[in-house]
């Protein structure tokens, strides 16, 4: 497993819960870091068969230029955004810092970092797939009749199967 990373990148954004945080701003230094599979990309050599980094800088600037109260937020916002825009993400870490907090006395950053793992082993065959387990997820896209779902759900105790598994219930485009 690979990991492609964006580190060190800086935004001035109006994050904050005081009055002159949202006026005047702050700077915010944000990491990225995605567990992903590179071997087909590089195979064929092909850009569109990974997560190209500067998709990533673009939805973490659309993000970062959305005030919120808490980084906190920010944080489950480049989630959800990155789930949206990349279906095979196997792992996530995000941190995010706030440069020179207001408080009391001088911080250097006031910093949040949260990890996800999208790997689960699938509920028919037991390998191992990646499953985002919201809307965001792979399977969200098939044509997937609300019976067979339920029926999945109820035999399986998930709606999202492996490929290999889920093909044996609807058509998979490959």
């Amino acid at each position: 497993m690979a990991q492609i990373s964006l580190l060190g990148m800086k935004f001035h954004a109006f994050h904050g819960v005081y009055p002159e945080e949202k006026l005047i701003g702050g700077h915010f230094l944000l990491d990225v870091v995605i567990e992903t599979n590179i071997e087909d990309a590089a195979d064929e050599d092909d850009i569109t068969q990974t997560m190209n980094y500067e998709a990533i800088h673009q939805i973490c600037k659309g993000v970062m230029n959305n005030p919120m109260d808490l980084i906190e937020t920010v944080i489950l916002n480049l989630k959800e955004e990155l789930q949206n825009h990349f279906t095979a993400m196997d792992g996530l870490v995000i941190r995010l810092s706030k440069m020179n907090p207001p408080l009391s006395g001088q911080v250097a950053s006031a910093t949040i970092e949260e990890g996800w793992d999208f790997v689960k082993d699938c509920g028919r065959c037991g390998k191992p797939m990646t499953c985002y387990s919201n809307e965001y997820c792979w399977c969200n896209n098939l044509n997937i009749p609300s019976l067979t779902l339920s029926r999945i759900n109820e035999q399986f105790g998930t709606k999202c199967l492996c490929a290999s598994c889920m093909s044996d219930y609807v058509k998979i485009d490959e």
